[in-house]
This record gives C-alpha cells, sequence and structure tokens, in this order.
C-alpha cells in the first residue's frame, strides 16, 4: 500500500503538548508537518526549511551571522507561486508563506531578513535552556556515529547542553519506532521505517515519527531523574 499523507490521517491535538517539546534542525519539513497533524504551530527556524548539515553546523558555529543580511537572500518562486528563499552563505532554503500575487520580491527580502535573524536568536536561546529535544533527520540515512550527528552535536555545545535526535532508517522492521543513547544524555538516534522525499514531506511516517517522539521524551525524562 503506498503511504498516505499526513493530512488525510486523524488529527491529534491530544499530542499538542507533547510534540512542542521538539524543535526540527531540518533537513526537510516531516517533523514540522506531524507537529501540524498535532494541531501545534510552533515557531522555529528550521520547522520548514531546507538545512544542509554542513551548512547548518556553519550557521551554529557562526551564531548565524548574516542570517538577516537581505543581500544574501536569493528568491525564486516554487509551482504554487509561493516565494522560497535560498541562503547564500549556509545554502538553507525555506518556505516564505508569502504569494507571488500579494508580495513583491522586495517585500518579501525585508521582511524575511528580519524573521530569520529573530527566529536564529530564538534558536539560540532555546539551545541554551536545553529544554527542548532537538532533530535532525539527514538527507540520506546515515547512523549519527558517523560523524556528521557527533559533529552536529558539537556545533549545538556551544551555546548550552542541548539535546539532540538524529534520525536514522530502521535496519529492521522491529526497530522502527525505536530510540536509543548514542552518546549518554546527549545524542539520541532514533529509528524510522522510512524517509519521506524532501519535496514531499507530507508523506512521513507519521505514526512512526509519533513513536520516536514519545520514547525520546521516555529517554529524556529517566536522563534527567538519575535513571
Amino acid at each position: 500500500m503506498p503511504p498516505r499523507s499526513i493530512f488525510t490521517l486523524r488529527p491529534r491535538p491530544d499530542l499538542l503538548a507533547t510534540v512542542t517539546q521538539f524543535e526540527s534542525l531540518g533537513v526537510s519539513c516531516e517533523l514540522g508537518l506531524v507537529q501540524r497533524r498535532c494541531t501545534a504551530e510552533p515557531l522555529g527556524l528550521f520547522r520548514f526549511g531546507k538545512t544542509p548539515i554542513d551548512g547548518l553546523i556553519a550557521g551554529l558555529e557562526s551564531r548565524f551571522d548574516g542570517i538577516g543580511d537581505a543581500a544574501l537572500l536569493n528568491l525564486t518562486t516554487n509551482r504554487r507561486s509561493e516565494w522560497i528563499t535560498t541562503h547564500e552563505r549556509y545554502g538553507f532554503e525555506f518556505h516564505t508563506r508569502h504569494n507571488v500575487a500579494n508580495f513583491t520580491e522586495a517585500q518579501v527580502r525585508k521582511r524575511m531578513s528580519a524573521h530569520f535573524r529573530l527566529l536564529a536568536d530564538k534558536l539560540l536561546d532555546a539551545l541554551h535552556d536545553g529544554e527542548k529535544i532537538f532533530v535532525y533527520r539527514p538527507l540520506e540515512p546515515s547512523p549519527a556515529s558517523a560523524g556528521a550527528g557527533t559533529n552536529l552535536l558539537a556545533a549545538m555545545h556551544k551555546h548550552g547542553s542541548p539535546v539532540l535526535l538524529w534520525v536514522d532508517l530502521a535496519k529492521d522492521p522491529s526497530q522502527a519506532g525505536t530510540v536509543e543513547w548514542t552518546t549518554p544524555v546527549k545524542l539520541m538516534t532514533g529509528y524510522l521505517d522510512r524517509f519521506a522525499p524532501v519535496r514531499l514531506a507530507a508523506f512521513a511516517s507519521f505514526e512512526v515519527w509519533l513513536q520516536i517522539i514519545s520514547a525520546a521524551l521516555a529517554m529524556k525524562g529517566g536522563s534527567e531523574a538519575g535513571f
């Protein structure tokens, strides 16, 4: 049976408070759309952005220097006539939710430059607080221990002691939906049964994402309790 769009599935407003304890760092919109199906709309710099890992690490190491520089934003449009912006320095690609019919390129550039700086500062504050679990689903399946996950964690820890949940592909069906510590109290790996294509994030594996979220919260809670 082909995968179904998240938006054809039963909404889960009962999980609103749960899913807002997580913040996406990329690489696609999967987690952001899972949160939306749970009626949660948290503000997050990378909630609906494509974030290459090298650019993300560089941004964290520089405190996202230049993220709000309007001259570094390249604007194009997608097939729905939405303005899409790509940051020249970091390679981040963002939905703007601004339609060509209603906003000029100059208007979008001005709005997005201020918006990105505000959300970048909000992300840095959240990393410092360490209350949320930050999530990265790489472009292709890759174990966190292979290097990129640990490098990302190191960049995050320049701003505090947050927990990173790295999402990989399950090696067998029984592993899907489970989470394990890769580096105790710092880096978790959660396992999906499948990755949705970046351009088709609405076909994310909704129920397995929810299992990963639940398991990660339980593990983080257990570590804080000294288990």
